[in-house]
């Protein structure tokens, strides 16, 4: 204020001393205003949860609560995210409905099996992700939010395969990705020390919706892949051509209580050329069904999920049905942790007709 008065002050006039650092305006009267209604109360916060009631609503969730759809989130008052995983849970077991029973009057017929494996997968997917992010909600959230891909990312990593025909057997592979825009090109390489078992897979994905591939929340890819395995010990050799979309929800987008938890789902088709050593080869369809559920971690360092996959052409192969026709696919569960900013630290396991444990590293260069 004393340096605009010196400024348009006339030449004649003296300057007054300056005010002292950082001192309060003059208070300068003002003209009075008319009489204002006193500002409402902002919206009390909702009461807290007590531990009882919370370890209750976990209880109910995740025991009557995997018949009766957000019943954990009701007690613990998040009403609209109960409605919400009641809608989820309603259309996925609709989807299992649709899909299933067909297959299981027609005995899995084969004008079928496509859309009823697709709808059943994924309709199993969002009934029972929608069950667990009920606990998740019950339990008072605490996920973290997505976390940002590096433009280009290298990796290693160690696989030991154990199965009842082969026993154990250990794979290094190497791999890296890049993103760009909505596009990912991806590419990975690995084999084992004696050379007997060896893959590699090529990677291309473009996301259709909310098109940011460093983005790992809430999106939509379409992928293309070629899978290649030569397995000396059983002399054979397998390369599939692979078309799948997979989507990704961030349950935030459902309600907030979710935040930080999500529902994965895959849908395509492969075809399959199959090479024997005797010179014999077959060709065969491959149906691409996958749904996954998990959380991301706090502070954006990465996500933990589990994992159902229908496919047996894999390494990991696929379960028994037991007495029923058909089989069950494997299941297993992802991890990445990011250790610096640079630095993140992979983990999985898969359990099918073989057991797959695998540890790995990878770096983002920006």
């Amino acid at each position: 204020m004393a340096l605009a008065a010196a400024l348009v002050a006339s030449p004649a006039a003296a300057a007054p001393p300056a005010d002292p650092p950082f001192a309060d305006p003059p208070v300068t009267a003002s003209p009075p205003r008319p009489a204002e209604a006193a500002p409402a109360d902002p919206p009390a916060d909702p009461p807290a949860v007590t531990p009882g009631r919370r370890a209750a609503a976990i209880a109910l969730a995740a025991i009557p609560g995997l018949a009766v759809p957000g019943l954990g989130a009701r007690v613990v008052g998040e009403r609209r995210a109960a409605r919400r995983l009641l809608a989820m849970r309603a259309v996925g077991l609709g989807m299992m409905v649709v899909g299933g029973v067909p297959l299981l009057v027609t005995y899995g017929s084969a004008k079928l099996v496509v859309p009823g494996v697709h709808l059943s997968v994924a309709g199993s997917g969002l009934f029972l992700v929608g069950w667990w992010a009920d606990v998740y909600a019950a339990a008072g959230g605490g996920g973290g939010a997505p976390r940002r891909r590096a433009p280009i990312e290298l990796s290693a990593d160690a696989t030991w395969i154990d199965d009842a025909f082969h026993g154990g057997r250990a794979l290094i592979g190497v791999g890296g990705r890049g993103h760009r825009g909505r596009w990912t090109l991806a590419a990975r390489v690995a084999g084992a020390h004696d050379g007997a078992l060896a893959q590699a897979r090529v990677d291309a994905a473009a996301r259709v919706w909310r098109p940011d591939a460093r983005a790992s929340g809430t999106g939509v890819d379409v992928r293309a892949a070629i899978d290649a395995i030569r397995d000396d010990d059983d002399r054979v050799t397998t390369v599939t051509g692979e078309l799948a979309a997979r989507g990704r929800l961030h349950l935030a987008d459902l309600d907030r209580a979710l935040a930080g938890s999500f529902v994965e789902l895959d849908a395509g088709l492969g075809l399959q050329a199959v090479a024997y050593r005797a010179g014999d080869a077959d060709l065969a369809g491959v149906l691409i069904s996958r749904f996954a559920g998990g959380v991301f971690l706090p502070c954006a360092r990465g996500e933990v999920a589990v994992f159902y996959d229908h496919r047996r052409d894999t390494l990991a192969g696929g379960l028994p049905a037991g007495r029923a026709a058909g089989f069950f696919g494997s299941v297993g569960a992802t991890a990445e942790v990011a250790i610096t900013p640079t630095w993140i630290a992979t983990a999985a396991v898969e359990f099918g007709s073989a057991r797959l444990a695998t540890l790995g590293v990878r770096r983002g260069l920006r």
